[in-house]
């Protein structure tokens, strides 16, 4: 909603008053932490991959700090569908592969591809039940 603004806060962070800057600087923090929760939540319930929390967060978070660079009001597309197209991307980036043609893979690959995250995924489960019971 506030491009120009954003803007001037990201690329002069490092010129705000150390009062703001600390404020920026935990905002942003606050946000990776929700992301990477975020991420890590959806990978417990099997709804994501097998991904890592932090490079996923801090991809997306660079995604949607990037069109700062970018977008422009008289754009092709509007700030809506701008938005709707960063968020399937970060979501395709992060949802588990399915074989019944939710994603763009189809026939055995697709198959393959459930199964090796299947197995990442029980992977994960027991080594942390094995870490629990140690």
């Amino acid at each position: 909603q506030h491009l120009e603004g954003f803007a001037v806060l990201s690329r002069n962070e490092h010129e705000l008053p150390e009062a703001q800057r600390n404020l920026q600087r935990q905002g942003r923090r606050d946000l990776l932490v929700a992301l990477k929760t975020l991420v890590s939540d959806g990978i417990s319930s099997g709804h994501f991959r097998v991904v890592d929390p932090t490079i996923s967060a801090l991809s997306i978070f660079g995604m949607c700090n990037w069109t700062i660079e970018w977008f422009r009001e008289d754009s092709r597309l509007t700030k809506e569908q701008t938005a709707d197209s960063i968020a399937e991307l970060a979501l395709n980036m992060v949802l588990r592969p399915t074989a019944n043609g939710e994603t763009a893979q189809t026939g055995v690959k697709s198959w393959f591809a459930v199964l090796r995250d299947d197995l990442a995924h029980l992977e994960k489960a027991v080594t942390a039940l094995e870490q629990k019971q140690n």
